[in-house]
């Protein structure tokens, strides 16, 4: 599910229709050790995250002089994660005696969380510079998406682009036979249980729906996820597979990840959410557009594009979507509230969510290497690092460590349709390795292109308060 408040931060539900929240809780850094330092900026860099000190290590990545091995950009990751997991623990509960106090306190904490998705961000955008984070923001405009000149997705367009049918992307709704197989069974049991003690059968039906409430406000529902995993074997591989999707999606539109959950009695204890896994990652440019009381249509397209892709990933991959109500309902929130209730009428917010989970599904598609790098690392537990060092992994794995990214072969196409260059003919290997000058000035040139034409987008797009 998505909590998408001024804190701008938004949890994701994981599959099945009791819409599990899947975070994680991040990783120590000591989890994952860096190798040891060759040199003494280094070690003095391997020092500060080991005290936790992410702004001075990352200022000190800017000066250079630091090996940047992979092992060391996990680490970073990791104590940035853990450091705003740490902050977020100690938000206070409100305890304000009135309103103006109260607003006054919310107004507090919201500046703090800014603050800490400010150092968060910092760290991502660091690493990227430094080339560690390729993937991360490749997707750097909803013009570099798969089929960005599609707009109008019916649902037999959504079929031939995908694949797969529009009922495949819809999240079940009710309970499945097995659902309700399971609850005959139960409720055969407790009326067993109750004669073979002698207690009045009501009573004991009592007793097990005041357990299951209690659950659900004290332990936000762990008791009983953790008896639908163990009782539906598929059903963890299944949230594994929609967080992933979350995860994958948000990190190549250039969103920072927060956390990732997928254990049930973790999600329990954090205090970022409500339910019992989920995905915590943020979009700047969101925040700042909620600050100024106004929303693009890019940032629209971003939302929807990330909010769809656990529903798109379970149908990539089990070929129809288990879970994911939570997030279809976030999505008609967010339109339904734009421009007074008027601009998103229900046949334009289900375009719009064909339209994203379609995108969506073709991402994962393109990168399924990393995809499936990303998975294997939640089944381990991993934190953030290691998780975003997986998806590293996959791309180096799928398109060569100095390839050509998709979204960056588009990049390149759409800034030689705008300047009216020639085709030029496609070949097989790509850009060359980053230690051609020509090169680097090339992707600079591609980048100035490529800016100036998404700016020129902006202004023609609409804009909702």
């Amino acid at each position: 599910m998505i909590a998408l408040a001024s804190s701008l931060v938004l949890a994701f539900s994981s599959a099945g229709p009791r819409a599990p929240r899947m975070c994680v809780a991040p990783a120590s850094p000591a989890r994952h050790p860096p190798p040891l330092a060759v040199g003494p900026r280094a070690a003095k860099f391997d020092q500060l995250i080991a005290e936790s000190q992410v702004l001075e290590a990352t200022e000190l990545l800017a000066a250079g002089g630091v090996d940047l091995t992979r092992g060391r950009a996990r680490a970073l990751l990791d104590a940035a994660c853990a450091r705003s997991f740490a902050q977020m623990q100690r938000r206070p509960p409100s305890a304000a005696a009135d309103a103006a106090a109260d607003a006054a306190q919310a107004a507090m904490l919201d500046e703090q969380q800014e603050q800490q998705q400010r150092q968060l961000q910092l760290v991502y955008d660091s690493l990227r510079r430094e080339g560690a984070l390729r993937g991360y923001g490749s997707v750097s405009s909803i013009s570099l998406l798969p089929a960005a000149d599609v707009r109008e997705v019916s649902t037999e367009e959504q079929l031939r682009l995908t694949g797969l049918p529009t009922a495949s992307f819809a999240p079940r709704t009710g309970s499945s036979a097995a659902d309700l197989v399971a609850g005959a069974g139960s409720a055969l049991l407790i009326s067993v249980v109750s004669d073979q003690l002698g207690l009045d059968v009501r009573l004991s039906i009592g007793v097990v729906f005041l357990a299951f409430v209690l659950d659900r406000i004290l332990l936000r529902g762990a008791v009983l996820e953790s008896a639908t995993r163990l009782l539906k074997p598929g059903y963890a591989a299944t949230v594994r597979k929609h967080e992933a999707g979350h995860f994958l999606v948000a990190y190549l539109l250039g969103c920072p990840i927060e956390a990732c959950l997928l254990d049930v009695w973790s999600a329990a204890r954090d205090n970022r959410f409500a339910g019992a896994a989920g995905t915590v990652f943020f979009d700047p440019e969101l925040g700042k557009a909620l600050a100024q009381g106004s929303i693009t249509r890019e940032i629209i397209d971003r939302y929807s594009v990330v909010v769809m892709a656990g529903i798109a990933a379970e149908a990539a991959t089990n070929g129809k979507a288990e879970g994911g109500q939570a997030d279809e309902l976030a999505l008609i929130q967010l339109l339904g509230s734009l421009g007074g209730g008027k601009s998103w009428d229900l046949p334009r917010v289900r375009n719009q969510a064909r339209w994203a989970a379609s995108q969506a599904l073709l991402l994962l598609r393109e990168h399924n290497v990393a995809y499936q790098a990303l998975c294997d690392a939640l089944s381990r537990g991993e934190g953030v690092g290691a998780c975003i060092a997986a998806i590293e992994d996959g791309l180096d794995e799928q398109f060569g460590r100095n390839g050509e990214l998709p979204a960056q072969l588009r990049a390149r196409k759409l800034v030689k349709k705008d300047a009216g260059e020639e085709k030029a003919p496609r070949t097989e290997s790509g850009m060359q390795g980053p230690g051609s000058d020509a090169l680097d000035a090339r992707r600079q040139e591609i980048d100035d292109r490529l800016k100036a034409i998404n700016e020129r987008l902006a202004r023609e797009e609409h804009t909702w308060t």
